[in-house]
């Protein structure tokens, strides 16, 4: 199924940022920082990554992250997967999952991040939700088999075309993607011009056993990123150290499209354990920042207190969600705590201060930017159902689909 077979979304001409942010676009950002910062390091892997991936550490500077994300949208392209068409991501903490996502988003290819975690019906339920033509993925991570994950939702899936991995040993019938040279790529050479209304992100949640799809503009993301990037104020100079896998509109947010438009280093920490954190910390210079899901600020708490190992950090970016009640810990750091609160994909909100939980977020939020949005756009509406789940309306609420062809603006 092509792009074009899609069910039609809402009329996405709402979501442009107002002037000059209305010409941003990701595969326009990539450009732009590889141009001023072309030897600047942008990406570094683990350092342990062999160990759970199989594959050497990588390290990337601005201009070879936008080369090789040209490189692998005309892969795609090679592979019959073309503008419209949606492509499923299951990919880990490393250097090719955002490589991944931005190529995509080169070639016009939507981008839809699921979690490698979840069970294979989920991924399944996920891959037909948005009729996904392709899904890329990996070989190995610790035990998991992603390709053969892969490889059995595509058997179940007709609109898949083409899986393709990274990594090695890698099922029958799974595409490599490695080893490609320049003349086995046949890439389109009149790319559409790209638009910040078009399909920027697809993430899922799981509702009442449902799977949800909830599709994000280009104008969406970048208001994400640009609320975190006020309220965070990365230094150039700071490095951000990631723990957050591509699996979700905080990551992308948080953990690219931020670092890629202020011009800083991302290190990456693999699947988490405390010596990874503790390596990737040490290796990213001075005061830097932490990009980390709210469930491990106890453990943070604890290391702090036993070895002081966090005490070189310069801040800390919280992802909470529903449920996490975790407020206590984070006044024991003798550094910012940023909070970020994902509604379960439905919404990203940075409050301006740590809230004690969903109910301080209800009402109505402005963007902490000003002049980003136009001023007849309200920026996020949060109000709590009868069923008590949050819902969220205005600019950067995703419009979701639960089930195929019914595209909602709330959930």
């Amino acid at each position: 199924m092509s792009g074009s077979d899609h069910p039609s979304p809402p009329d996405f001409a709402r979501n442009a940022l107002a002037e000059p942010w209305n010409l941003l676009t990701v595969s326009g950002l990539a450009a732009s920082a590889a141009a001023a910062n072309p030897e600047r390091l942008f990406l570094r892997d683990c350092a342990s990554r062999e160990d759970w991936d199989g594959n050497l550490p990588r390290q990337l500077s601005f201009a070879d992250f936008h080369r090789e994300a040209e490189f692998f949208a005309g892969q795609l392209e090679t592979l019959g997967i073309v503008a419209g068409d949606r492509a499923l991501i299951l990919m880990p903490n490393v250097a090719e999952a955002a490589i991944t996502i931005v190529g995509c988003l080169m070639a016009g290819i939507t981008p839809a991040l699921a979690p490698l975690e979840e069970n294979i019906d989920t991924l399944r339920a996920a891959c037909e939700r948005i009729s996904a033509a392709a899904i890329i993925t990996t070989g190995r991570l610790e035990e998991l088999r992603p390709a053969e994950i892969a490889r059995q939702i595509a058997a179940r899936a007709i609109s898949v075309r083409v899986v393709a991995a990274f990594g090695h040993k890698l099922p029958d019938g799974v595409i490599s993607l490695d080893g490609w040279s320049e003349q086995d790529v046949d890439a389109n050479p009149n790319r559409p011009l790209r638009r910040q209304e078009a399909e920027g992100l697809i993430t899922f949640s799981v509702h009442a056993k449902a799977v949800l799809a909830h599709i994000r503009t280009e104008a969406q993301v970048f208001a994400d990123a640009l609320a975190v990037a006020t309220r965070h104020k990365l230094g150039r100079e700071q490095n951000l150290v990631s723990t957050m896998h591509a699996t979700g509109s905080a990551a992308f947010a948080a953990g690219l499209l931020m670092p890629l438009f202020q011009g800083t280093t991302i290190e990456l920490v693999g699947p988490f354990t405390a010596a990874r954190l503790r390596n990737a910390l040490r290796r990213a210079g001075e005061k830097p920042a932490l990009l980390a899901p709210a469930s491990l600020l106890p453990l943070l708490r604890e290391s702090l207190r036993r070895e002081k190992g966090l005490a070189g950090l310069g801040s800390l970016v919280a992802v909470m969600r529903p449920g996490m009640e975790l407020v206590e810990a984070a006044s024991e750091f003798p550094f910012p705590v940023v909070p970020v609160f994902d509604l379960n994909e439905r919404a990203l909100v940075a409050p301006e201060a740590m809230p004690m939980g969903l109910a301080d977020l209800m009402g109505s939020h402005q963007h902490p930017m000003e002049a980003v949005l136009t001023e007849d756009q309200p920026y996020l509406m949060i109000s709590e159902g009868d069923d008590g789940v949050a819902r969220a309306f205005g600019f950067a609420a995703s419009d979701v689909v639960a089930r195929a062809g019914a595209v909602s603006e709330a959930a």
